[in-house]
């Protein structure tokens, strides 16, 4: 009883974190969230200036999972994570963090690349906690020490991809 009524009051206080309003004209992303202003404007610039983003953003919109984003200090040597928090019925609640960095292009990039992380495990119902996650990361990449934790192609693709975009400077 214990357990649910923690993850019940996990699950308000992650759905209690708003999009905060923005100058972004597309659709607001539902299942997509900031923790606070700061992680909204890392948000509002990816979408407006990676298709990358875009697609990751999209893909997370038909999914059960609610992810929030945190701009904070990442413990070292990871950029960033992505982890499972709680679990309910029909809605997994993911936390994206991205470490503060200088640049604003070396943040979007993580942040692509964390947000492919949140959908491999979007894609995977039976990852509802750090166990099940631990477990996708050993079937779909390798532990790696420099990420603090499981490592994909996927994701570093991802992160190259937003990179690339960035340098073309191509917008929608």
């Amino acid at each position: 009883m214990r357990r649910h009524s923690a993850v019940a009051a996990l699950a308000v206080a992650v759905l209690a974190v708003t999009v905060v309003p923005s100058a972004w004209a597309g659709p607001r992303p539902f299942r997509t969230r900031a923790a606070d202003d700061t992680a909204w404007r890392l948000i509002e610039s990816a979408l407006a200036r990676s298709e990358t983003v875009r697609n990751l953003v999209e893909q997370l919109e038909r999914s059960d999972v609610i992810v929030t984003v945190q701009v904070c200090h990442v413990t070292a040597p990871a950029l960033g994570d992505t982890r499972v928090v709680a679990a309910a019925e029909g809605t997994r609640f993911l936390r994206v963090r991205v470490t503060v960095r200088e640049d604003l292009t070396d943040q979007l990039v993580v942040l692509g690349h964390e947000l492919r992380h949140a959908v491999e495990i979007a894609d995977a119902p039976e990852v509802r906690n750090a166990e099940g996650q631990r477990a996708l990361g050993e079937r779909i990449g390798w532990s790696s020490a420099a990420a603090g934790g499981y490592e994909t192609e996927a994701a570093i693709t991802a992160g190259d991809a937003v990179r690339r975009e960035l340098r073309r400077g191509k917008v929608r």
